[in-house]
């Protein structure tokens, strides 16, 4: 899998996500999908329940971007949790059959407004295949773009379920 090995030069990772010591950044990709939220009028408010259709390209500078091309991962979640995790990224590069599974370990809100969803530090909780993934122990989550719900006052009809596109980084450790 080929992907941006060099680490980005971002001093604003805040503190409540900073990835332990003794961890070496490996590579990032860039990720569009859709998080998919409830509305539940309990609350009321907006619930996530998953993303989908979330695809990863390790290179943002090309004009077409996110077309099957240039895809080189996935990203979706497991019904049943592994270890307690259950956000999985898996390779989809021929001969690469990696994947890595992780659970939340910490968030913090977008430094770059409440627009954004949230920035995270994820726990990696199994792995397997070979390749890119197979020996990953942390991934952040952070420049993101979008995918927050509408406003709680939107939130009328219980079930009613909405979609919101987003565009992040995933930065991966080893």
């Amino acid at each position: 899998m080929s992907h941006n090995v060099e680490q980005p030069n971002n001093p604003r990772i805040p503190s409540a996500i900073q990835v332990p010591e003794g961890n070496e950044f490996k590579f990032l990709l860039y990720a569009l999908g859709l998080n998919v939220y409830v509305c539940n009028t309990t609350t009321p408010e907006w619930v996530f329940t998953r993303a989908i259709d979330t695809t990863l390209i390790n290179d943002i500078t090309k004009k077409e971007m996110f077309i099957t091309k240039y895809e080189v991962a996935e990203h979706f979640f497991l019904d049943k949790p592994v270890n307690g995790g259950s956000a999985i990224w898996k390779s989809l590069v021929p001969g690469d059959t990696s994947f890595v599974i992780t659970v939340l370990a910490a968030d913090t809100l977008s430094p770059d407004g409440t627009d954004n969803i949230d920035w995270l530090l994820l726990n990696v909780t199994a792995t397997g295949g070979h390749g890119a993934f197979a020996d990953n122990t942390y991934i952040l989550r952070v420049n993101t773009q979008k995918g927050i719900p509408p406003p709680a006052s939107e939130c009328e009809t219980d079930g009613d379920e909405i979609r919101s596109d987003f565009l992040v980084e995933y930065w991966f450790y080893r």
